[in-house]
């Protein structure tokens, strides 16, 4: 599996996104500092920490800002998958390492346990399947 790293546009995009959150700070501090004194340093520390805690916590989000692979479920249409409850109509299947409730495709067919599948539409979190037969990659003679 390809490991992706984040790059200048991931976070060009975090930090904006984070700067209505500062702008709404410094307008509360504004308003504020018109009925309490607030000290320069209280006001530029604030702001400080909110910007540190935006720097610390973008290593652990930053993949929620990465346009570069589909995340929606729109995105397992067409992959394939593995039956792990036979679909008779429905059951569950296994398509990216995740278990999925599917329906086949159709009416009258069961698809057994351990066959393969590939997905034909997402209903919500609800997988329409059809089956698929896959040649062995390294058949034994």
């Amino acid at each position: 599996m390809k490991k992706h790293k984040y790059t200048l546009r991931i976070a060009s995009k975090y930090a904006l996104f984070q700067v209505p959150e500062l702008l709404l700070f410094i307008a509360i501090w504004i308003i504020a500092g018109n009925w309490i004194n607030v000290p320069p340093w209280l006001f530029w520390g604030s702001i400080a920490l909110l910007i540190m805690k935006d720097v610390i916590l973008f290593p652990f989000v930053w993949r929620a800002y990465d346009g570069r692979k589909a995340t929606g479920t729109h995105a397992l249409i067409g992959k394939r998958g593995t039956v792990i409850e036979p679909l008779n109509p429905a059951g569950y299947v296994r398509v990216n390492g995740e278990i999925w409730k599917a329906e086949i495709v159709g009416q009258g067919r069961v698809i057994e346990k351990g066959e393969f599948i590939r997905v034909e539409e997402v209903e919500g979190f609800h997988l329409i399947v059809d089956r698929i037969d896959l040649p062995l990659k390294n058949p034994r003679r």
